[in-house]
């Protein structure tokens, strides 16, 4: 639960980081073949498209006039990201796959909110802070590897 809730809040800050990362160590993964979510986050293509999805969202953000991470459409995608995440999370343990995508949306949407607040900081203007993002971004990815890193292992080793 710990690990979808992560991948979730995490999904808020940058949406793409989570599950590429999950993709990227579920490679050589032997979780289970049952599950279609590590079946299709195996597939070569599928690894490429969302590592290069993930490169774009971390150098895109930091053009000028990217809209708001809260935005509609932004917090959307988060909030899919964040599902789509917990399930294949709760997916790899064997439990419900619905649980962890409610779980994974739900925290993305908390994510967004505390990320958002971290990146404009105290500035009156609202205005993302550039220095800001690059702490944002190593933070999102490290931990995103650790947490992903941590979930193939323990679905691995099941």
């Amino acid at each position: 639960m710990l690990r979808a809730t992560l991948l979730g809040a995490l999904s808020g800050g940058r949406a793409a980081a989570p599950i590429a990362q999950l993709a990227k160590h579920a490679e050589n993964a032997g979780i289970a073949q049952e599950s279609a979510a590590w079946r299709a986050l195996q597939r070569p293509a599928l690894r490429r498209a969302l590592r290069l999805s993930m490169w774009a969202e971390l150098v895109g953000d930091m053009l000028p006039g990217v809209p708001s991470r809260l935005a509609p459409p932004s917090l959307a995608g988060r909030c899919v990201s964040g599902a789509l995440s917990g399930a294949a999370v709760f997916a790899a343990g064997r439990r419900p796959v619905l649980a962890g995508a409610l779980l994974g949306g739900v925290a993305a949407y908390f994510g967004a909110l505390l990320t958002h607040r971290f990146r404009v900081g105290g500035d009156a203007s609202d205005r993302p802070h550039r220095l800001r993002g690059l702490v944002e971004d190593a933070l999102v990815v490290g931990t995103s590897s650790r947490v992903a890193r941590a979930t193939v292992h323990a679905a691995s080793a099941t």
